[in-house]
């Protein structure tokens, strides 16, 4: 029997870029703005946390969605960006189940934090956002699942980061990423009192006024939407030999532009 698999594109407004063409690329909308003649469409206009959290939460209100509604998921599972994709993948999609059998998950080649001073997960996640949002999520991290808590120590340390939240693995792998990120998530927001994207907002602004912040406040408002990409660097770890994994660099249909290293200096 063959094995069924889908990339869903993740997209939060109008995409302008070419997109991957073949029925196996779904795109999750979060507006109704977001159509496609050459794509199935899964709108989230009606989903409640979307609408709550489409901007803090970006990509993942799209992977939340999925996990709730484990009937519209194949075999295999792709989570892409409407601006990243595997570019390695193009026109070669047949080979997704053979890859993720083989290796047991395909995830981008990582990030790669380097300069005069080594660079570490813990200490972008503290340079680049707010230290005292990572410190919470670490001891969430701790309180929900210590088993868990163990690697994500183990990724703090590294130099490397497998980002953007973008992966293909099995269905029953990927309602367990879910299932981990989403609960860690979900207690996190419990405990700082982030309720809706409006809450994170206020708060970055709060912040802008006497703390050193990178990248704006719109940009930082994005919060929850970094913090999964350490959670899902982590359960790549966890549950697969990271060393083992298939790894592919990430970017644009018809462009020379790789997201596959950053070189923080």
């Amino acid at each position: 029997m063959t094995k069924s698999y889908k990339i869903f594109i993740c997209a939060h407004k109008p995409i302008e870029n070419d997109l991957p063409k073949g029925k196996e690329y779904v795109i999750v909308a979060q507006n109704a703005s977001i159509k496609s003649d050459d794509h199935d469409v899964i709108y989230l206009t009606d989903d409640e946390f979307t609408k709550k959290h489409w901007h803090c939460y970006g990509e993942g209100c799209a992977m939340r969605y999925l996990w709730k509604h484990p009937d519209l998921l194949p075999d295999y599972v792709g989570i892409a960006h409407y601006r990243r994709f595997f570019v390695g993948l193009f026109g070669r999609e047949k080979v997704i189940p053979g890859l993720v059998n083989t290796y047991g998950a395909i995830v981008m080649n990582p990030f790669v934090h380097k300069g005069k001073t080594r660079y570490d997960n813990w200490s972008v996640q503290c340079v680049d956002h707010f230290e005292q949002d990572a410190t919470m999520l670490r001891q969430v991290v701790h309180d929900v699942n210590p088993e868990f808590a163990k690697v994500y120590e183990e990724m703090l340390v590294d130099d490397k980061q497998y980002g953007c939240n973008i992966s293909i693995m099995k269905k029953e792998h990927f309602l367990e990423m879910c299932e981990i990120c989403f609960s860690i998530l979900d207690e996190f927001d419990k405990r700082t009192g982030f309720v809706d994207n409006h809450s994170v907002y206020l708060e970055i602004i709060r912040r802008h006024r006497t703390q050193r912040m990178v990248g704006g406040v719109e940009w930082q408002s994005r919060m929850q939407g970094f913090y999964l990409e350490w959670l899902t660097d982590t359960y790549y770890r966890y549950k697969f030999n990271i060393n083992l994994c298939r790894k592919l660099n990430v970017g644009l249909p018809n462009s020379d532009i790789v997201f596959n290293t950053y070189n923080r200096k």
